[in-house]
């Protein structure tokens, strides 16, 4: 005699709630890393079908998901990646208001190839925008009209890669990339947000820079 299987209750926000999940994950498989995905699967991390409880449920692609039905990989290996998720607000963190006068002023250039390295932030202003977990869109206005623009793609919460296109006053267009390293300090009084940018581009190699900003913690 065939058992029954166990029904699924139907997920109630269906659209709503994967559109949330599939920002989470910032649109790629949080294990494979493939971001051209037709149609994402909705993972139950503790295997029950009906706790559609928002901590238990993850995005993935079908080839991952296939993994985890088959037994080949543990449950804890979703769980936590899912941690790694709720832990994510800590960019918001980063994130900085357009008419902020004193936002991220930069930059402390510790080697620079030829140019003179600038121990103290010289008046430039960058602008941080976070679009979902794994992106940062980054703004920078130097302090003689130059701009920059960018958008740093992470990889785990505190690395990633830069990819920007710089526009000169005189139309001159530039394209680099940069690997991005996310950090903070503290200490009493303060917490000091830093962005450290290590060059990748073999052209016009500018040396690394150290985007920062200053926050008082005190009420």
């Amino acid at each position: 005699m065939k058992q029954n299987k166990k029904s699924r209750t139907p997920i109630r926000g269906l659209p709503k709630l994967k559109a949330e999940l599939q920002k989470e994950i910032g649109s790629r498989c949080p294990f494979c890393l493939t971001e051209d995905i037709g149609h994402f699967h909705i993972h139950h991390i503790d295997e029950n079908p009906n706790n559609h409880d928002y901590k238990n449920l993850l995005l993935i692609c079908q080839n991952c998901h296939s993994k985890f039905t088959k037994n080949e990989w543990p449950f804890s290996k979703a769980r936590q990646q899912k941690d790694e998720y709720l832990k994510l607000p800590y960019f918001r963190l980063l994130e900085s208001d357009p008419i902020d006068a004193f936002d991220y002023q930069c930059y402390d250039m510790k080697s620079s190839n030829g140019r003179l390295a600038e121990e103290d932030t010289n008046g430039s202003i960058v602008n941080i925008k976070v679009t979902d977990p794994f992106n940062l869109k980054i703004t920078l206005k130097q302090s003689d009209g130059r701009i920059w623009k960018g958008e740093v793609k992470l990889k785990t919460k505190n690395y990633g890669e830069l990819f920007f296109i710089y526009e000169s006053s005189q139309n001159e267009i530039e394209v680099g990339r940069r690997e991005c390293f996310i950090f903070q300090e503290y200490d009493i009084k303060n917490r000091v947000d830093k962005l450290f940018l290590k060059s990748l581009s073999d052209h016009k190699d500018y040396g690394n820079e150290l985007i920062q900003r200053m926050v008082n913690l005190q009420p």
